[in-house]
């Protein structure tokens, strides 16, 4: 992911889960030193969901910690509460680029 940029994973629809934990592994290049955001977006519709502002002030988010050439791993469960879900990454370094993978498992 570009150094101030972001990646979008929509999961849609989600039926007939509570849950899913969200397992992401970011490999930090060269100096980095600002974290990578990890934000879940719900929307009732697949086509509007949550701003970041409004994400932010729920506590929709978590933060894996910035090491430079290091690489982190962070599990989170995130509640299901609607059909529709966007995991959205945000790197927020603006000078080094991060790679970035991510796995779902859902929870009955």
């Amino acid at each position: 992911i570009a150094a101030g940029s972001y990646k979008d994973i929509d999961i849609t629809p989600i039926d007939g889960y509570s849950a899913i934990a969200l397992t992401v592994r970011v490999t930090f290049l060269g100096s980095a030193t600002a974290n990578t955001r990890i934000y879940w977006l719900y929307s009732p519709d697949g086509t509007n969901y949550d701003t970041i502002d409004e994400a932010t002030d729920e506590g929709n988010y978590v933060d894996v910690q910035a090491e430079a050439n290091a690489t982190k791993q962070r599990t989170v469960i995130v509640p299901v509460i609607t059909r529709y879900l966007r995991i959205r990454v945000v790197n927020q370094d603006t000078s080094v680029n991060i790679t970035c993978n991510a796995w779902i498992t859902y929870m009955r």
